[in-house]
């Protein structure tokens, strides 16, 4: 998988190639309004991750979705993207909202996240 600038990539450490669980039965098609593309299989240039983005005057909110298996991830398996990272990160988003009322809208990690990023 081929990571781009991005939310993705800030959890992650930087741009670049990462390996991750991912089994490809049905793909998005077409982006949704106000979605962009965060990460493409290096393989087949499937999307792999999208993130939304509000219009101009649009309330921020943390949309974001990811086309591979997080769960499917063998804990022992160092070359694969860590899932907890993408989790911790997901987590820290959600508790930003419950303590501002206001989404960070996905463009940077939370600053609670606590993981160390390493390049990808």
């Amino acid at each position: 998988m081929v990571v781009r600038a991005g939310w993705l990539a800030q959890v992650y450490g930087g741009e670049g190639p990462g390996r991750v669980c991912s089994v490809h039965h049905q793909a998005v098609k077409r982006l949704g309004n106000d979605l962009v593309v965060e990460a493409v299989s290096a393989d087949d240039d499937i999307v792999e991750a999208v993130r939304y983005v509000p219009p101009a005057g649009a309330p921020a909110r943390f949309v974001y979705g990811v086309q591979w298996h997080p769960e499917f991830h063998d804990p022992d398996a160092a070359s694969l993207l860590s899932p907890q990272r993408l989790l911790a990160a997901f987590l820290d988003e959600a508790r930003a909202k419950l303590s501002t009322g206001a989404s960070s809208n996905a463009q940077t990690p939370s600053s609670t996240h606590s993981s160390t990023p390493s390049s990808i």
